[in-house]
């Protein structure tokens, strides 16, 4: 009886107008308990009206905290990635272009040396000729690697892991090579800047890209892993996006190499075949720039799905192709009028054959990424996070607000 007399009696509070207060007064009580603990005799109190609008400001602030984009990594962290797979690899392009470059350096001062001593002699001069460019195109070959090598990890690119690991298998059967055309003229050699003879410098080099290569080899399928990983979170499990880009990074691949071969042979023609009272010596000076702005068009026209400079490029192609042909041509009559250039036949025959390759095989392959335009590469490129690949737009539903989680409603995701 004393509970139901205690609380028979309930005083409803008033405004100032003697008028009820609003629902919200009522909801926002709270409740004050007695020493035992215990809910009854509780006694009822407003809250002040400062303590009301605490609730709307801490909810405004959850809001800006979740919409609010993670801070951007800095530019150089993508280069000293946390992977250790990825350190890895970078570690053994790092140590391999070094070391190699410090002993072509060595064995070019030999060479140099040689060739001022050679003056008199012709066949000599030109046979340490052939060799220093031949040394000059492995260092280059050795940078343009290191290149590569900072842009699949800048990118991501999965693919272009797998054509470095094959570029650099391509040095060590080069580096086998190189030490045979070396041993040809060793007798007239001299001592360079280290005093270790020529054939352990050659076998050292060999060495270190048949580490090099093993490194690649065992650290590939981590780094495979962990970007198609990153990939899967970029693009979804949708299978038509992930085929396409594919496709994108293979083109993109392509073109890069398109880029070495090209340079290769034309550096070798200016050397051994052209000469600069020759018009196509200027003719070939001039075209090296334009093929380059040419493999450029094509990035810029598959990256933006842009078909009137996928066009151009394609048409690039086909006058490349027709360029190497010309050139082949040239080599054979250079062939036929001066002896000496029965020595560097197999080089140039093998630039022109893999460059002619290249640019058949990025041919076709620039119908296909052509023929992917229009399918949602490029919207979902966009969205893609400057330092990496993260989706900016994932959000939740707060306060009866609707936020997208995705912007592709058709693909599934678990991130």
């Amino acid at each position: 009886m004393d509970y139901y007399s205690n609380h028979s009696e309930t005083t409803l509070p008033t405004s100032h107008n003697d008028t009820y207060p609003p629902q919200s007064h009522y909801m926002s009580r709270t409740t004050t308990y007695d020493s035992s603990g215990s809910s009854f005799g509780k006694k009822q109190e407003l809250v002040s009206e400062e303590s009301l609008h605490e609730v709307p400001q801490a909810r405004i602030a959850t809001d800006k905290q979740l919409t609010a984009e993670a801070p951007r990594r800095p530019w150089y962290a993508h280069l000293f990635p946390k992977s250790w797979p990825i350190r890895c690899f970078l570690a053994g392009v790092v140590l391999e272009t070094i070391i190699n470059l410090a002993i072509q350096g060595d064995i070019y001062s030999r060479l140099s040396a040689a060739v001022q001593a050679a003056s008199e002699d012709e066949a000599q001069r030109y046979a340490l000729i052939r060799v220093i460019v031949y040394l000059a195109l492995f260092a280059f070959a050795h940078v343009f690697q290191l290149a590569l090598a900072i842009e699949a990890v800048w990118q991501q690119n999965t693919l272009q892991f797998l054509f470095l690991t094959i570029f650099n298998l391509l040095f060590l059967v080069y580096s086998v090579i190189q030490a045979a055309e070396i041993n040809t003229v060793q007798t007239s050699l001299q001592s360079g800047i280290t005093a270790v003879g020529i054939k352990p410098l050659t076998i050292i080099s060999s060495v270190v890209i048949g580490i090099s290569e093993l490194v690649f080899i065992a650290t590939g399928y981590q780094i495979y892993k962990e970007f198609g990983w990153k990939v899967y979170k970029f693009l979804g499990a949708d299978r038509q996006i992930k085929r396409i880009y594919a496709h994108y990074q293979i083109f993109l691949s392509l073109l890069r190499f398109d880029l070495f071969f090209c340079i290769g042979f034309s550096a070798q023609l200016f050397v051994f075949i052209l000469g600069k009272d020759d018009v196509e010596y200027f003719l070939t000076i001039g075209a090296l720039p334009l093929g380059v702005l040419i493999l450029i068009g094509g990035h810029f026209a598959a990256r933006y799905e842009n078909k009137w400079l996928m066009f151009g490029f394609m048409l690039g192609c086909v006058f490349a192709t027709v360029y190497f042909a010309y050139k082949l041509f040239r080599i054979y009559e250079g062939i036929s009028i001066n002896t000496m250039y029965k020595d560097i036949t197999k080089s140039l025959n093998l630039f022109a054959a893999v460059s002619l390759l290249f640019l058949m095989v990025t041919f076709i392959w620039g119908c296909i990424v052509m023929h992917n335009f229009g399918r949602g590469l490029k919207q979902q490129m966009s969205k893609k996070h400057v330092a990496g690949h993260r989706r900016r737009n994932t959000s939740i539903t707060l306060d009866n607000k609707a936020f997208p989680m995705t912007a592709n409603s058709k693909r599934m995701s678990i991130d």
